[in-house]
């Protein structure tokens, strides 16, 4: 649950990663909303991988 002083911030996604996270939220008990959904698995993530370095996936181009 995000606090009275936490940052706000805007981001990008494709129609397939928000099926993805749909697809998770489901799973859940509460059935988050995504932004909460979203939280969640980066805290996931970042507890898990914690001295772990990830390579992040190469950017797709666009066509010309």
């Amino acid at each position: 649950m995000p606090l009275l002083n936490d940052k706000q911030f805007q981001m990008r996604a494709s129609a397939d990663f928000l099926a993805r996270l749909d697809e998770w939220r489901r799973t859940q008990p509460d059935i988050p909303g995504r932004a909460e959904a979203i939280r969640r698995l980066v805290e996931i993530a970042l507890s898990g991988a914690q001295g772990t370095r990830l390579k992040p996936p190469k950017a797709k181009r666009k066509p010309k």
